[in-house]
């Protein structure tokens, strides 16, 4: 009897833009037997601060994947930290302030 698995890669991680966005590729692979049978792509991007529920920005924290389920993974949380210095989210905070609609 065949014997179907499934794996995950994060294959290309990519920075982009000024406020170093980065964008995420993970190809995950249908194994039969051990050979890949099918495959297709997930891709997200994680920006350095994220909006909280009471309106205040707040440093991406970087413990869940946009499914809200799946970990971020070691090799991406390193990149992210690695471009997103305080100059950067300073950068990003300013632009993000001067987009909101005035009260």
């Amino acid at each position: 009897m065949a014997t179907f698995t499934e794996k995950s890669e994060y294959d290309k991680i990519e920075i982009v833009g000024d406020f170093k966005g980065v964008h995420v590729r993970k190809l995950n692979i249908v194994l039969k037997d051990g050979t890949p049978i099918s495959s297709t792509f997930e891709r997200y991007v994680l920006n350095p601060l994220l909006i909280n529920e009471s309106g205040n920005f707040i440093d991406n924290p970087l413990t869940k994947e946009p499914d809200g389920v799946t970990d971020i993974p070691e090799n991406v949380k390193a990149v992210c930290n690695l471009f997103w210095t305080t100059e950067v989210k300073n950068a990003y905070k300013t632009f993000l302030e001067s987009e909101l609609p005035s009260s």
